[in-house]
């Protein structure tokens, strides 16, 4: 009777046991925390076989779940395989399934779906789904603010919340209205410290660090036009040897702050081994930065091979019109003429920059070649040679588009030459002579005109003109430039 009853306890306990070793966790160990940076360097091959091999191992750590989400995401959003995509959905309600066994005492429960909704729903937006992508990132933030009250002191919640909140300060007017019904509210100035306020923790305990230095350093430069803060980040603390994403970043900073030897010795360098996901859009982007030298040799092949072999939909217009102007510069009309026609036939207009492109294309207006030149050498912050073109220019009977571009063009260039004064007056003579038509380049002289005054810390004036950006709405750049002048707003 005894040994029976002794056996009836030996096997309540191993069940007991069992069900205890069964229960799944979330535990976002070292482990994760090194397979988490090797995927936001986009070393996408070699992380998913790890987390394959990490998933046998631990059956019932489910933080393994979310890791596999940021690669499906990566992936998709980078190549645009809707293919992908597809499967990301098929794989997205198993995982739910799987969080949901969490316990509701758990904040990586709510933290984990909300993050996930995040992935899926930006995926998604690639494929202008957009009625769903709201109705998602509506999810993911009633998630976090919920986790956010039932776990206050579970700081990786406002890794994604102080995002939010920057980003939908950016909100333009006219979809405000719907925003807050959706309960989409924020504020650029008090995101951006939200972020950095993360940063210190997230260094501290490694706690997604990696994507939140990326973003500040992308809003720096998108949000707060902070260009030299982003440079010196981007300088001391990317590793663009190490990482494709820290590449790109540190490319665009250096691109954007004129610095194109370094932009191009950055890409040239961007890691390339079996380990990497295939990145098409490097070729593109050196093709960019080598036509700002105006060598069109180099940019030609570089943007033929992206357009060969990224399978996506966007910049593809944007890219076949770069080519088209690379013809120009070289006096081939021909190849000019036939790249328009790819322009119209081929690709997407979601993005501002296939927009404008179409738009240029279509227009029946063929650039002139000294402003093209100028415009490219100020990208690449070739000042002096740019300001040279301009000055020779003949302005008298020179049509009204190229003389508002010759206006707007030359108060970039003394922008950049930090002649403060001969700016600002070239960007008021711009918004005086511009019409609300489909040229840009009097919503863009507003921004200008704001972002220089804030910085000058005369913020009346900043708003004043900001606020005059909402006048030319006619261009393809509308939405963008509304976004940007209303975070100068809200951001001082």
């Amino acid at each position: 009777m005894f040994l029976v009853r002794g056996e009836i306890l030996l096997l309540l306990i191993t069940i007991i046991s069992v069900k205890v070793f069964c229960q799944p966790v979330f535990d976002y160990n070292q482990k994760c925390k090194t397979v988490y940076t090797d995927v936001l360097k986009l070393k996408i091959p070699y992380a998913q076989k790890v987390i394959q091999e990490e998933k046998l191992k631990e059956p019932d750590n489910f933080a393994w779940l979310l890791l596999q989400s940021y690669c499906d995401f990566l992936y998709i959003f980078i190549n645009e395989d809707y293919k992908a995509f597809e499967q990301l959905e098929q794989d997205f309600d198993k995982r739910l399934e799987l969080i949901d066994q969490l316990d509701n005492n758990n904040p990586w429960k709510k933290f984990a779906k909300a993050e996930m909704y995040i992935h899926k729903a930006t995926a998604r937006a690639k494929f202008e789904e957009f009625f769903t992508t709201v109705w998602e990132i509506r999810k993911a933030n009633k998630l976090l603010q919920e986790n956010n009250r039932l776990f206050p002191d579970f700081k990786p919640n406002q890794k994604s919340l102080s995002i939010f909140n920057a980003v939908f300060g950016t909100i333009p007017d006219k979809y405000k209205f719907g925003a807050r019904l959706l309960g989409f509210k924020g504020n650029v100035a008090e995101g951006m410290q939200q972020i950095e306020d993360y940063l210190v923790y997230a260094k501290e305990q490694n706690m997604f660090y990696d994507e939140m230095l990326l973003l500040h350093n992308f809003f720096l430069i998108y949000l707060d036009k902070d260009f030299e803060n982003a440079y010196q980040i981007a300088s001391t603390q990317l590793k663009p040897k190490e990482s494709l994403l820290h590449n790109f970043i540190a490319a665009e900073i250096a691109y954007k702050t004129g610095r194109i030897e370094e932009a191009i010795e950055v890409v040239e360098n961007h890691p390339k081994n079996k380990d990497y996901m295939p990145y098409p859009f490097m070729d593109y982007y050196l093709g960019i930065f080598k036509m700002t030298q105006l060598n069109t040799s180099e940019a030609i092949p570089l943007i033929t091979s992206f357009l060969t072999k990224f399978k996506g939909r966007h910049y593809i217009k944007e890219a076949w019109y770069r080519l088209a102007l690379c013809h120009l510069i070289e006096k081939d009309t021909l190849s000019y003429f036939r790249c328009l026609k790819n322009v119209e036939t081929t690709g997407y207009q979601l993005y501002d920059a296939d927009r404008q492109s179409y738009a240029n294309s279509v227009s029946g207006e063929m650039p002139n070649t000294k402003l093209l030149k100028a415009r490219l050498l100020n990208d690449g912050g070739y000042y002096n040679k740019s300001l040279a073109i301009l000055m020779q220019m003949d302005t008298p009977g020179v049509k009204y588009k190229d003389n508002l571009e010759r206006l707007y063009r030359l108060g970039r260039v003394y922008e950049a030459l930090n002649e403060t004064e001969k700016a600002l007056q070239y960007y008021k003579k711009v918004v005086d002579f511009a019409h609300n038509d489909k040229y840009y380049f009097g919503g863009r002289a507003c921004l200008q005109l704001g972002n220089m005054y804030k910085r000058l810390k005369e913020f009346e004036l900043a708003d004043t003109y900001y606020k005059m950006t909402f006048r030319y709405n006619k261009h393809p750049y509308k939405d963008s430039f509304e976004q940007q002048a209303k975070a100068g707003i809200s951001n001082h």
